[in-house]
């Protein structure tokens, strides 16, 4: 069903043991990356069905999905629907309007990059920099050109004539790119994880 496609196109696989295993471990990365605490607000770019938030959001004070799509977040709704300190935002565009600035703590953002294009990946890590609280932590990841899962992943798509990209075709980053991002936004204390699959940078926004 919906559901099902749903979870295939977050996590690619419509088991829902899989799917969970795979929410618990990408939630537990990021409260150890992001030091998240029992009173942060957290704040997730493309939350989809609530893979991650439905694990992350007993863990923190409050948990805030954003997403473009608002299926996805009929998913999320369901998916969370027992969590009491959650709230969702369907986005007109790649812009987080409806967030007050410096009013979260952290603000991840992990498999969304590979379908946005350039400016728009940079206007997320540019919002998320304003939404954050000084002293706040943001987290973006994704397909790693320079890693060999990665580049095996870009040869496969470069296989397709221009005209017959799917719309939701994977794009990978560079390191210098994600750097870039951070540096521009504003972020200082950046670091940066690159692996065979994934690359993923984290900052920090500095305290007044």
């Amino acid at each position: 069903g919906q559901k099902d496609l749903a979870m295939i196109g977050v996590a690619g696989t419509a088991d829902e043991k899989a799917f969970d295993a795979s929410g618990i471990s990408t939630a537990n990365s990021l409260i150890e990356l992001l030091t998240i605490e029992p009173g942060d607000s957290v704040l997730e770019i493309g939350c989809g069905v609530g893979r991650i938030g439905k694990h992350l959001s007993a863990r923190c004070g409050k948990w805030i999905g954003c997403d473009i799509s608002g299926e996805m977040l009929r998913h999320a709704r369901e998916n969370l629907a027992a969590a009491t300190n959650v709230e969702f935002i369907e986005l007109t565009n790649s812009s987080l309007s409806a967030v007050e600035s410096s009013s979260v703590q952290k603000v991840y953002c992990s498999a969304v990059f590979m379908h946005l294009d350039e400016w728009d990946r940079f206007r997320y890590v540019s919002e998320a920099f304003r939404v954050l609280a000084h002293g706040g932590m943001a987290y973006f990841d994704n397909i790693n050109l320079a890693g060999d899962e990665g580049w095996s992943i870009f040869s496969k798509m470069s296989e397709y004539s221009e005209l017959l990209r799917p719309p939701n075709i994977s794009k990978c980053s560079t390191a210098e790119e994600l750097t870039i991002y951070f540096e521009r936004a504003g972020f200082s204390t950046i670091d940066v994880f690159p692996g065979s699959h994934w690359i993923a940078i984290r900052g920090i926004k500095n305290p007044l």
